[in-house]
């Protein structure tokens, strides 16, 4: 019954982590990386794509990679790849995190930034100007059905808008969609001075 002198004395472990994993890729295309539970090796983990605290999207980490398994990382199924989402491509800087779903565990590299474009979903050329007619073609990948309006500048002048909605047999044959994406619209009578006039075509609620 002897108890030895300074006893008690207190001890606080945090337990043993039993997950594994890291954020191995970020770019405009994909994320990828891997993630498993040690203790439980056939179990498949579901990962998140965390912006601060917001979840993104989740996905399940069980694709097969041969150099987990040549590591010894259980059976090997526990890659994942992430398509970016378009809502990330928006020329700003986010800070991005992968979380074990279910836990506050992060994989290792977590966090990583990118800065993406939101690539252009627009197509189209300013063909030809002369004193009669402006001409061309424009369209929207994204809705192919949509007529765009077009806007004739000089600088930040519109001296007149017109729809992108006649068909063209060399567009449709092309690939672009229906065809009935092209312009063909008078010279506006106060271009008609003598003088040198720089134009451009906007596509109109655009840059």
């Amino acid at each position: 019954g002897y108890v030895l002198t300074n006893s008690p004395l207190t001890v606080t472990c945090a337990a043993p982590n039993v997950y594994a994993g890291r954020f191995e890729t970020l770019d405009c295309g994909i994320v990828k990386g891997w993630a498993w539970n040690k203790n439980y090796p056939a179990t498949t983990l579901t990962v998140e794509l965390l912006e601060g605290s917001t979840v993104i999207v989740s996905v399940p980490a069980d694709i097969y990679r041969e150099d987990l398994k040549n590591n010894g990382t259980g059976t090997g199924n526990y890659g994942f790849s992430i398509e970016l989402p378009s809502r990330l491509k928006d020329a700003q800087t986010h800070t991005l995190s992968i979380r074990i779903k279910g836990t506050s565990t992060l994989l290792t590299d977590s966090p990583r930034t990118l800065t993406c474009l939101t690539p252009s979903q627009y197509n189209g050329s300013f063909d030809g100007v002369d004193c009669n007619t402006v001409r061309g073609w424009v369209w929207d990948k994204s809705y192919p059905e949509t007529a765009l309006t077009v806007e004739l500048l000089e600088g930040s002048t519109v001296h007149a808008e017109a729809v992108a909605d006649i068909y063209r047999e060399d567009r449709k044959a092309a690939g672009f969609g229906t065809g009935n994406y092209g312009f063909n619209f008078s010279l506006p009578q106060a271009l008609k001075d003598g003088k040198a006039h720089q134009l451009s075509i906007r596509i109109k609620g655009t840059s």
